[in-house]
Parts: structure tokens; sequence; C-alpha cells
């Protein structure tokens, strides 16, 4: 929701509130409409399209050190635990690694005969995932080293600002692209994980509409959205060791899999990412609570 209002916010000058409010009616919207989920996969796709080549245009006209970024991405200098958990945990953390395979069992992909466009599904949304986040850093860093001095309150903001009124509305554009996938992303899986049960699928649209709701009213109750977001993401990336332990486990059961036999090394791979961010965590629960009492 806070996406959304900041988007409208920096793009044409609504208010906060007001912003995150249309983002929820729009997103509401959407689920309303008859080919909800049809109209929702599309508006997906061509809104994933519309942020990776603005970030691009933007990201080119910042001239970052790729030398640089390049050196430190394999040996950094610096390194933050919080931040990379925190980082994992908005990426692939929470429900997002439910959405994407919610939606193409309802679509009826599923199956070891559709493995294949099971897995280029995968790869298709991380790679769009880790390009725009990229390209964000990319531009942010490039604004910082050309030695422009980022504001406390907003610094992805005033790094697109640097660029002049373009650069504020490529801003909002594609925060309001972002959070709108993210808000219906999240009340459809919500939705989707309860649908077995009777008195939720009969009344699908309503939960829908709920989920969406009481978390915009919360937004506009408590504010601080800045912290909430980092909040959010710090707790998305402690959901993240559970969730994939729990699928780690159920690839290795024939009575959920069938016949389908997980690789041995994504196995082990997946158990050493449960162990890492299982302890990062655990660590990070010290500074999160010190962010949320400010």
């Amino acid at each position: 929701m806070w996406g959304h209002g900041f988007g409208l916010t920096s793009a044409w000058g609504f208010n906060l509130n007001t912003g995150a409010g249309l983002g929820a009616c729009l997103a509401i919207g959407v689920f309303l409409f008859k080919r909800a989920m049809a109209f929702m996969d599309k508006m997906t796709q061509i809104l994933g399209v519309l942020m990776v080549v603005l970030m691009g245009i933007v990201a080119l006209h910042a001239k970052a050190p790729l030398a640089q970024v390049f050196k430190e991405s394999l040996h950094p200098s610096h390194f933050s635990m919080v931040a990379v958990l925190t980082l994992i945990g908005g990426t692939v953390g929470g429900y997002i690694i439910f959405s994407g395979g919610h939606r193409l069992l309802d679509a009826k992909v599923c199956g070891t005969h559709r493995l294949k466009e099971v897995d280029l599904a995968a790869y298709l949304g991380i790679f769009v995932a880790t390009l725009v986040r990229g390209l964000l850093f990319l531009v942010i860093l490039g604004v910082v080293e050309s030695g422009v001095v980022l504001k406390p309150a907003n610094p992805a903001l005033s790094a697109f600002e640097s660029f002049g009124e373009w650069g504020r509305v490529v801003f909002g554009v594609v925060f309001l692209a972002a959070s709108l996938t993210s808000i219906v992303g999240a009340a459809y899986t919500s939705v989707s994980f309860l649908r077995n049960l009777s008195w939720v699928r009969r009344q699908e649209n309503t939960w829908v509409v709920g989920f969406i709701g009481v978390p915009t009213l919360i937004f506009l109750g408590v504010g601080k959205p800045a912290t909430l977001l980092v909040a959010a993401g710090a707790l998305n990336g402690l959901i993240l060791p559970l969730t994939l332990a729990l699928m780690l486990i159920a690839a290795k059961s024939p009575k959920i899999v069938g016949t389908y036999k997980h690789p041995l090394i994504l196995s082990v791979l997946g158990w050493v990412v449960v162990s890492f961010s299982a302890y990062w965590g655990l660590l990070s629960l010290k500074p999160l609570f010190k962010l949320l009492g400010t």
C-alpha cells in the first residue's frame, strides 16, 4: 500500500494516504472483474516489462562504476547481515515464493510432463526480480558517485530526483507497477492457501477484498511506512527458512510429488540456504526490534 501511495505521490503529487487508498481500490477492482485471472496475468507481464525498461533507461544515465561493482560483488569490503536478510526476505521470502506456483496450478500447468514450463517460469521470475534490483542499485550508486547527497528521509526518491522531473516521474511509475503487482499477488496467494475450505471458496472475492482492505487500514492507522517496509522485508526473511524447509521435505514425499525425484544437489543446497537464512534471521531480531522502537 505504501509503495502505491508513494508512487502516486512521487509522480503526480497525490497525498500518501490517498494514493494508498486508490491502490487498494484498484487492486480490489482487479479481482471483482469477471476475467480477473487472465487480466492479472497480462497486467503483471506488462508492468514487469515497463519496470525493466524504465529502470534500464535511468541506469544508463546514472553511469555507475561497473568495475567497482563487479569487484565488490565478488569480494565486498563491508558486509551487513541485516541488509542482506532484508533483501532476501523482500525478494524471495514470505508469500512471493508461492504466488507463481499457485497461479500455475490454477492454470493447470502441473505434472512432470509440464516440468520444463514450470522451470522456465521460475527462472524468468528470478531473472526479472534480480534485474530490477540490480538496475536500481546501479542507479543509486551512480548518483552517489557523482557527488549527490541522498536525503535520509527517502534516499531512493532523492536519487531519482537528481535526474530532474522526468526521474521523479519514472520513480513514481516504477513504484506503482511494483506495488500493484505485489498487492494483487499477495492477496491472491493468501486466499489460495485457504481455498480448500468450503466457506472460503464460496466467498473467495470477499476474502480477497478483506486481505487487501485490512492491511490498508493498518497502514493508514499506524503510519511509519519506511519502518514498516524494512520490518516486512526482515520478517519475510525469517519466514523463508521455514517455507523452504517445508518445500524440501514435501519434495521427498511420494504422496505429494508422485514419481518425481528431486535432484540431490538441489536438496543439499536448499538445506544450506535454510541453515544460513535461519541463522541470520535469529541474529537480526535484535537490530530489528531497535528499528521498530525508533
